[in-house]
């Protein structure tokens, strides 16, 4: 049996204490005289619980607290202590997670979560701690769930290039506004121009560090450069590529490359497309019926152009051009073939031709020329502004054969064109000014708002006419004194023409009615003189 008075050896200031005898659950009140202040219900009560008691005697306490003789006193029977949950923490290799372990035991007492924040700081988890989770997790009886995660890191990006155009549209058939594809379309070439921005160098990123649970940081890995490798005809400039001159791209040793010439190994057809080019183009084989190469630069066809349309500074087939009666061939200076055949030529400056023209449209701004003492015109019309010499025009047939000197086609239609034009704005600044007259011929002070405003838009735009017709007629003037400086043009025959011939030189025209032999024609005194071939 526990002795019946408990003294309080250890610390007299001590209110009350409660121990665990053999036999029971005892509570001890200190004398009033030797305390500071009264002992109350509550604080009694806060000590059994945190001690886990229950089922005491509410009664004996308060008579134990209101006596306070010092003497130990049951307030309830030897209880059984309720068994604590196991908890367990495992930790990740990688230290990205932490994992909480409970399990409950029947009958035993639940996890606290302030117990569980303990216990994963005892293991020294201190960053992404879970509670939501860890919440969830002493509800249940027996959990594994994550209480923790570290945050990863982010590795920095490469460094890569923002190409400014697009390699996948290589070969891609064009979609016409109606909808329609054309297959003749089909992007063979990506075509730049001298000093277009071709790529920029997005530099590589240093990434963001992450952090393990334990509040480690975790470096991440920087991005890794991309040494750049210029290729001919462009240069590096401020992290971009910038093409040097004009070409079309193509990546030669991993490197882009601006090459300024189109190389074609055979023919324009249906695998290669229509081609706008900048630069040279240079074709090894024919180009097709209904097919069209453009190039700023010049044109060169080793094979034949059948019915296909060629447009640039200078074109030179080498086996001839059968135009089909669809073709063009035009030329901003020199045009160059072996023979042409239905087809339509411009020349902003010659066409040499090898051996024939037949029923052909051909105008060049300077000359037409036959190469061949054997060469031949039958049929069409040849319009040239200072000469034309050939071998024999016509046959014994008789087909019709115009032949025009004296007169660049290209300028007098520009000529005629021009005069239209200037027409139409003489016309315009005779209307504004009539309008102008007519309301400067009020009192300003008797204008409307309206009317003043239309007198300022009438002298703005009286001005502009002005201004635009002026040069339009000093162009005029310079094409009236190059076409009278054409009218010495000359047509040299080495051989015969025939009649059905039609020969214009300037404003002159005479037919030919008998075969004509070594001869050059000229205008003189306002005929056409026929003097020898020279």
């Amino acid at each position: 049996m526990p002795d019946k008075k408990f003294v309080n050896q250890n610390n007299e200031q001590e209110p009350f204490i409660i121990t665990f005898d053999d036999d029971g659950i005892y509570l001890a009140v200190f004398p009033l005289q030797k305390l500071e202040t009264q002992v109350n219900y509550g604080q009694v009560v806060d000590e059994l619980k945190k001690r886990n008691v229950q089922n005491f005697d509410v009664t004996v306490i308060n008579k134990v607290i209101k006596e306070c003789s010092g003497e130990k006193v049951k307030i309830a029977n030897i209880q059984i202590a309720a068994e604590p949950p196991d908890i367990n923490i495992i930790v990740s290799r990688d230290r990205m997670e932490a994992i909480l372990e409970i399990h409950h035991h029947k009958g035993g007492r639940k996890l606290t979560l302030p117990e569980a924040l303990n216990k994963i700081n005892e293991y020294g988890i201190i960053f992404g701690i879970d509670v939501k989770s860890i919440e969830k997790a002493l509800t249940l009886t027996t959990s594994n769930s994550v209480c923790a995660r570290g945050q990863k890191p982010i590795n920095g990006s490469d460094a890569y290039l923002n190409y400014y155009f697009d390699f996948d549209t290589i070969g891609r058939p064009a979609n016409s506004e109606n909808g329609k594809v054309n297959f003749k379309d089909i992007n063979k070439f990506i075509c730049v121009t001298e000093n277009q921005l071709l790529a920029e160098k997005i530099p590589a990123t240093a990434g963001i560090d992450g952090i393990d649970v334990f509040g480690n940081p975790i470096p991440a890995k920087p991005g890794k450069d991309l040494p750049l490798l210029i290729g001919k005809n462009t240069r590096y400039e401020n992290e971009t590529i910038i093409a040097t001159a004009s070409g079309h791209l193509e990546f030669i040793n991993k490197r882009l490359t601006v090459v300024p010439v189109i190389n074609i190994d055979g023919d324009v057809d249906l695998s290669v497309g229509n081609i706008d080019f900048v630069g040279n183009i240079i074709i090894k084989g024919s180009v097709k019926p209904g097919f069209c190469v453009k190039s700023n630069g010049n044109i060169e066809v080793h094979g034949s152009v059948n019915g296909g349309t060629l447009e640039a500074e200078n074109i030179v087939v080498r086996m001839g051009i059968q135009g089909m009666n669809t073709g063009l061939i035009n030329a901003r200076k020199d045009v160059t073939a072996k023979f042409l055949e239905n087809s339509t030529v411009f020349a902003g400056n010659n066409v040499t031709i090898n051996s024939y023209i037949l029923h052909s449209t051909v105008n060049a701004g300077k000359r037409i020329i036959i190469s061949d003492r054997q060469g031949l015109v039958a049929g069409g019309k040849l319009s040239a502004g200072e000469e034309i010499s050939l071998a024999t025009v016509g046959t014994q047939l008789s087909p019709s054969t115009i032949l025009e000197v004296g007169v660049n086609p290209l300028l007098r239609d520009e000529y005629r064109q021009l005069r239209r034009d200037i027409k139409s704005v003489e016309y315009d600044l005779a209307q504004t000014t009539k309008a102008l007259d007519l309301l400067n011929s009020i009192d300003a002070n008797s204008l409307s708002q309206e009317k003043k405003e239309l007198l300022l838009r009438l002298t703005k735009t009286h001005f502009h006419i002005l201004g635009k017709l002026e040069p339009m007629k000093k162009r005029l003037s310079t094409l009236e004194v190059d076409i009278e400086e054409m009218r010495s043009g000359k047509i040299s025959v080495a051989n015969f023409i025939y009649p059905g011939t039609t020969v214009i030189v300037g404003s002159i025209v005479k037919p030919i009615r008998e075969i004509l032999q070594y001869v050059q024609l000229t205008e003189q005194d306002g005929e056409i003189k026929i003097t020898p071939f020279k």
